[in-house]
């Protein structure tokens, strides 16, 4: 049962970041947005037991993070993807 609650999830999360790229808004809130997704996607992947597509995913989002922020990025974005990738 919880397997096919992620399987939903990540469909939601594949259409969400199809509607973003299709998408126009400010540029700075629609990367944030995109990166968001991304994570969520890589999260979602790791739960599935899916961890190569996993990993690709969370630094695809973290290469997205660094992009907009670069050496700027503050201590919540490594803990963040610290902690996604902490069970891979």
């Amino acid at each position: 049962m919880a397997l096919s609650s992620f399987e939903e999830a990540l469909t939601m999360l594949e259409l969400a970041h199809a509607i973003l790229e299709k998408t126009k808004c400010e540029k700075m809130q629609g990367d944030r947005i995109k990166a968001n997704c991304v994570h969520a996607t890589g999260r979602t992947l790791r739960y599935l037991g899916r961890y190569e597509e996993s990993e690709k995913t969370l630094n695809s989002a973290l290469a997205m993070w660094k992009g907009m922020h670069g050496k700027e990025a503050g201590p919540e974005v490594g803990f963040m993807f610290r902690y996604s990738f902490a069970f891979i």
